[in-house]
Parts: structure tokens; sequence; C-alpha cells
């Protein structure tokens, strides 16, 4: 199993309207996740829509390649 860290500590609204804080951004596997500090992963009605703020650990142009896969795994 392979992980790289792409954000942490970012405050997020999912398609559903429910927040989360705390999240980390990261690719397992070649799959692009936002997983909560409980371990779970924001897909689907939660699927993460808006990023408000966070700390980023890459280059912006690789977050947002990032982001762009996650959008098209759901």
């Amino acid at each position: 199993m392979t992980e790289t860290f792409l954000a942490f500590d970012l405050t997020v609204t999912c398609a559903d309207g429910s927040n989360h804080s705390s999240v980390e951004l990261k690719v397992v596997d070649g799959t692009v996740i936002y997983v909560t500090p409980d371990g779970k992963e924001l897909r689907g009605a939660q699927a993460v829509e808006t990023i408000e703020s966070g700390n980023f650990v890459t280059a912006p142009n690789v977050v947002a390649q990032a982001i762009e896969k996650y959008r098209s795994q759901d």
C-alpha cells in the first residue's frame, strides 16, 4: 500500500451541507481520498465540495490535479 499526504488540517464543506475539520487529503494506492480524524472517508453524499482552509504539503498544481481526480472518482 502506498500513501502520499497532500494536505492536512483541512476545513471542508460536503455535498450534503455537512462541515468537517482536521480532514486529510491523501492518495492511497492511486485513489484520492479525504479522511476525517475518526477515519471516515468523505465520498458519495458527503463528497467534499469546498475547502475553506488547510495546510498543503505539496505544490498547488499537484493538489489541483488530485482534486480533479477525486471529483471524477465519485
